[in-house]
């Protein structure tokens, strides 16, 4: 028998004293025998996890959790997050769109190509000249383009991202404005505020 019907997972512990062996229903320890719940308890989870009855567990996607949690929060209002996310800073907007056989004009500023799809899309919501991302299948990179308007590839085999899914309404408001910077000069960085700030619209007119 297992100590305390543990399959030996990650996250289990002995309290009080090293387990020598198991007979029965008790833990036969250095010096004193004690029934197995007594002596026997889950560690606290890392952030990103949460306790289930066999240990900890990852959290699933479009949740999230801090350290010592015993369920997930959800991404709040429709956000999104990957698995194991730690912070409900991580959950955000589904906000990239592909658009196969396209591509975006003009390199972004500094460094602008990266071998993954991912960290291009994380550096790119951090700057203001980004507009988006293309492929280039000849060197397999992701580029950071400048451009918003995306153009016909001429090999038809670039794809490109965008980030923008924002609507326009016509003659309303929000109320309040947000804590921190508020006030942009353009649309684009105000947008790029928003996205690294979970915040509401920030652009003032």
């Amino acid at each position: 028998m297992d100590v305390c019907n543990v399959k030996r997972t990650p996250g289990v512990k002995m309290e009080h004293h090293l387990v020598i062996s198991v007979q029965m229903e008790k833990c036969q320890m250095l010096d004193q025998n004690l029934p197995c719940e007594d002596v026997c308890h889950h560690d606290s989870c890392d952030a990103g996890h949460h306790m289930t009855e066999d240990g900890c567990e990852e959290c699933p996607e479009n949740t999230w959790s801090e350290d010592g949690a015993s369920s997930c929060n959800e991404c709040p209002n429709g956000l999104m997050s990957s698995a194991g996310s730690t912070s409900q800073e991580d959950c955000q907007h589904d906000k990239w769109e592909q658009h196969d056989g396209k591509y975006l004009s003009e390199y972004s500023s500094g460094r602008y190509r990266y071998d993954n799809l991912e960290e291009a899309q994380d550096e790119c919501s951090e700057r203001s000249d980004c507009g988006g991302i293309t492929y280039e299948p000849r060197n397999r990179m992701y580029t950071l383009r400048e451009g918003t308007e995306l153009k016909d590839s001429n090999e038809n085999d670039e794809t490109s991202w965008t980030e923008d899914n924002w609507e326009q309404y016509d003659g309303t408001y929000l109320s309040e404005y947000s804590s921190g910077r508020y006030k942009y000069d353009n649309l684009r960085e105000a947008k790029r505020g928003w996205t690294l700030h979970d915040r509401g619209w920030m652009y003032a007119m």
